[in-house]
């Protein structure tokens, strides 16, 4: 204690924290133990002359030649390079390795040299305090976060609001401003996810920014991947001044902990996922088990051991037949076509990937061009099939005898009769005119492989939208006064296609059908009709001929005109509520259409909700069928832009109440100068993402036939007039309902290939959650030692999470998917990432609650927290973690304080390690 202004600092190769006074009344760089087994010594750093310094890093790749790099936070403040003497020079693991740092020897002062570009160059060290000011004025005046990994020297700047990567081997560099996208504010303190060495290429930098009352926005932590230039907010401190800072920013050992600090309002935060697992997040499914926790998203992360995965995922179908399909004429009522296991086609790209991909799964981040679409991160996307050429089917089994269709349209995937292990057919509209259209089908085996086509109906005209049936087959409109209705078409050919009596055989500009059937012997379909008048429909089967959906009959209930009725809403004053009820004026039914709901397109009922979308006015419509009640969102101005289309949910009725996410297409217009595309929007939360955009293609050219495999690895999408399909899939191998729970049940998985498609890898399915490894974790509570006294670490204890209030309620629902980037729950303060919540753990001036109610800490926390880390135990992180942090306190009030940890992250002593320094920064 009774330093000044310790603000900035960084970690030793020995495992101490180094703390910077960023203040002309400091003395300069202290090295502090995190467990205070020695004395805070001073260091060599800067010659022991006092100045504005705030970060410290090393590069140790070669223990024998150790580099120390520091920073000094003013304009004219160079970016230092400190080599030791070699004399005192030992390996990090040698007790005396701190004395590296007690004797002045050289430093270096960095000079960059720019290209003509101005974003990259090279640099060199120079002896000249001169020439490295110089050099700082005009290129990166005002260093703030510093980081070294692998080789790459990373700082931000402050006032210029730039990342600068140095390459300390070939000595060049390269620069980022980000201002204007995610990240607006002044960047301020840096760290890494993993530490040297663990994971080259698969870093990200995290940093925080200070907000700025010119601004007008919070500050927050910002993700930033450095291979792919990906970035994205992860957190925003709306709860607390615009003018107040998010610093101390690092992480937990085992990952599953991130602790920020909000420096003026003296709170100390730790973030988790609510998902179970760690901010690296799932284990690779073809990896060897790791270790990981399962945190309660409420109070504070509680650890509920489970089993550890003892592999990655694996393929559940075993009987799959070997022979290719057998493709039947349409009216022909023969056995379904079987399918082969052989590999994915190779399919070359008609747009070569343009910059790095990135190895995370981030939904709303579109980051990678392939094959003509911008992805989302971790996404990879192969061509299947092209409008009037034969489809290529897997390992080179030859080609269909049908090309494909032109102008796909509305599609859904249907699983093999005889399960899903045999495979899967894609069935898609074709909307073309004058008797041109119909409904075409992909075949698959169960590993995703192309296995055939055929054409299932033809001679009608623009066969646009459509739906599933209960019993399994696909249901074709024809959006056409000149077509003849809705049919019925079996996905495999099996009998012949059939005109329903829904619209009671009057040609009109239907789109979209779905049906709730909770009640087997009660169904309800519905069914759009696309013009301003058109009102949504409601078609109630002749009870005669109503049978369970497995009833070889049941597709009956659609050939006999019965009850149509038609959609009445009554909205509330706001407008985006109401009630509704079901008319048998079909003149009411046109009003309610034309006045609140034209141009109705794609619908989907799910768990009794029916959802649909408008083309018009762009809103989204969801009819609670039960309490007779509905609301609307219109999102445009945010990700979602242009007219929505079709839709589709994730998961079919009753698998996932609550967590279903509705995916719909966009139709470009030429006149919003965008691209169509695909967004996520997840109704129980009302969050809403951007999966991908079809900038590859004509800007009126439109994405349609979305819909995903019965095993969720593969989402088909078509470009409409282009007459291209592609699948669409994850590039870490799992499903697009991510990884399995990490406290459920086994399920089936597939490794998918991120280049020309999906190539099954069966390994081990997982056969549980993750498990905690530590095991010898001490019980009795942390001697807390005074700041001189060099004795034993202190232990740790297994208790409880400490049951923390939120100062600030959550105002949403919460997400269950972690999703990097969409800001969407508030709590205690801090407005998160989806999947994310929070817990306050330590205030300024008040003692430190420890776990299971075993009493507060004798010192408080100190004030103003700044730059921190986390260490582990010196008996390994099973025994616990240390969160080592600065005071930014003036007048000799700064200094650094401690929060301990056990192995399962609960607080279990606080205590202070350097007193009477200034602005420890």
């Amino acid at each position: 204690e009774g330093t000044t202004y310790n603000s900035g600092g960084g970690v030793t190769p020995w495992g101490t924290w180094i703390s910077a006074e960023e203040s002309l009344d400091g003395q300069g760089f202290w090295d502090v133990d995190p467990y205070g087994l020695r004395e805070p010594l001073l260091t060599a750093l800067g010659s022991n002359t006092p100045q504005y310094y705030d970060s410290f890093t090393f590069d140790a790749r070669n223990e024998f030649e150790p580099k120390f790099f520091f920073s000094e936070d003013t304009r004219w403040g160079s970016v230092r390079r400190f080599t030791p003497n070699p004399l005192v020079v030992v390996p990090p693991t040698d007790p005396d390795a701190y004395q590296m740092l007690q004797y002045n020897y050289d430093h270096e002062y960095l000079v960059l040299e720019p290209s003509p570009d101005g974003d990259t160059g090279t640099f060199r060290w120079s002896q000249s305090i001169l020439e490295g000011e110089q050099s700082a004025s005009t290129y990166h005046e005002n260093v703030e976060g510093m980081e070294c990994q692998d080789g790459l020297l990373t700082f931000v700047t402050k006032r210029s609001r730039e990342i600068f990567t140095l390459d300390l081997d070939a000595l060049t560099y390269s620069k980022l401003n980000p201002v204007g996208g995610s990240f607006e504010g002044e960047p301020d303190s840096v760290t890494h996810m993993y530490k040297t060495g663990e994971k080259p290429g698969e870093n990200i930098l995290f940093i925080t920014e200070e907000a700025d009352s010119e601004d007008g926005f919070f500050s927050g932590v910002h993700g930033y991947e450095q291979a792919t230039g990906l970035m994205y907010p992860l957190l925003k401190a709306t709860g607390y001044s615009e003018l107040d800072e998010v610093t101390g920013v690092t992480f937990s050992p085992d990952l599953y902990h991130m602790y920020v600090a909000i420096q003026d309002e003296g709170v100390v935060l730790d973030v988790f996922r609510t998902d179970g697992y760690p901010f690296n997040g799932p284990p690779d499914p073809t990896s060897s088990p790791t270790t990981v926790a399962t945190l309660s998203p409420t109070d504070g992360p509680t650890v509920s051991p489970t089993n550890v995965p003892t592999g990655g995922p694996t393929v559940s179908p075993t009987n799959v037949p070997t022979s290719a399909p057998t493709v039947q004429p349409v009216v022909s009522i023969t056995a379904a076509p079987s399918v082969s296991t052989s590999a994915a086609p190779t399919v070359s790209a008609t747009t070569s990937p343009t910059n790095p991909r990135s190895s995370r799964y981030l939904p709303g981040q579109l980051d990678f061009e392939e094959n003509g679409l911008l992805l989302s991160a971790g996404l990879s996307a192969r061509i299947i099939a092209r409008s009037e050429e034969a489809v290529i089917m897997g390992d080179e089994n030859g080609v269909s005898d049908d090309t494909f269709h032109v102008y796909p349209d509305a599609a859904a995937c249907f699983p093999h009769p005889d399960g899903i292990e045999n495979g899967w057919a894609y069935v898609s509209n074709s909307n073309a005119n004058d008797g041109a259209g119909g409904v075409g089908a992909i075949y698959f085996d169960g590993q995703g492989q192309v296995t055939g086509y055929q054409r299932l109906l033809e001679g009608t005209t623009y066969n646009s939208g459509g739906g599933v049936t209960p019993w399994g087959t696909w249901i074709s409109a024809e959006e056409s006064l000149d077509g003849q209705g809705f049919w019925d078409v079996d996905p495999y050919g099996l009998r012949e296609p059939l005109l329903t009596a829904l619209g009671s055989n009057t040609p009109q500009y239907y789109d979209s059908f779905t049906f709730d059937a909770r009640n087997e012997f009660e169904p309800k379909f519905f069914f759009s009709e696309d013009t301003r008048w058109g009102s949504v429909r409601r078609f109630t089967p002749n009870p005669l001929v109503v049978v369970p959906p497995t009833d070889p009959d049941a597709y009956q209930m659609l050939q006999y005109n019965y009850d149509h009725e038609y959609l009445v809403l009554e909205p509330s004053p706001d407008g985006d509520t109401g009630t509704f009820r079901w008319s048998q004026s079909i003149l009411e039914g046109e009003q309610s259409a034309s006045t609140y709901h034209e141009n109705v397109e794609g619908m989907e009922c799910q768990d009794g909700l029916l959802t649909f979308v408008t083309k018009r006015s762009r809103e989204i419509f969801t009819l609670d069928l039960d309490a007779l009640t509905y609301s609307k969102l219109n999102p445009v101005g945010g990700s979602f832009e242009g007219e929505p289309d079709s839709v589709t949910h994730m998961y079919k009725t009753g698998e996932k109440p609550g967590e279903n996410i509705l995916f719909i297409t966009e139709e470009a217009d030429s006149e919003d100068g965008f691209f169509s595309g695909v967004h996520g929007y997840e109704q129980a939360t009302g969050l809403m993402y951007p999966l991908l955009k079809a900038t590859g293609y004509s800007e009126l050219d439109e994405v349609t036939g979305v819909t995903f495999s019965p095993d969720l690895y593969h989402m088909y999408v078509a470009i409409q007039d282009e007459g291209v399909v592609l699948d669409v899939f994850r590039t870490d191998g799992y499903p697009f309902n991510g990884p399995p729970d990490p406290t459920s049940s086994p399920t089936t998985v597939a490794t998918l290939s991120p280049t020309d498609g999906p190539t099954v890898s069966p390994t081990n399915v997982p056969t549980g959650g993750p498990t905690v490894s530590p095991t010898n974790v001490p019980t009795s509570a942390p001697t807390v030692q005074p700041v001189v006294s060099i004795t034993a670490a202190p232990s740790v204890s297994t208790s409880a999470a400490p049951t923390v209030s939120a100062t600030t309620s959550p105002t949403n629902p919460r997400s269950s998917r972690y999703l990097p980037g969409q800001l969407d729950f508030e709590e205690n303060g801090l407005l998160l990432s989806a999947g994310l919540s929070a817990r306050i753990i330590a205030r300024s001036e008040e003692a430190v609650i420890m776990g299971d109610e075993n009493g507060v800490s004798d010192d408080t926390f100190h004030v103003y927290p700044d730059a921190a880390a986390c260490f582990p135990h010196p008996d390994g992180i099973e025994n616990g973690w240390a969160y080592v942090s600065n005071s930014n306190a003036n007048d000799g009030a700064g200094g650094v304080g401690a929060i301990y940890f056990d192995g399962q992250g609960q607080v279990t002593g606080y205590q202070r390690l350097l007193e009477g320094t200034t602005y420890n920064s």
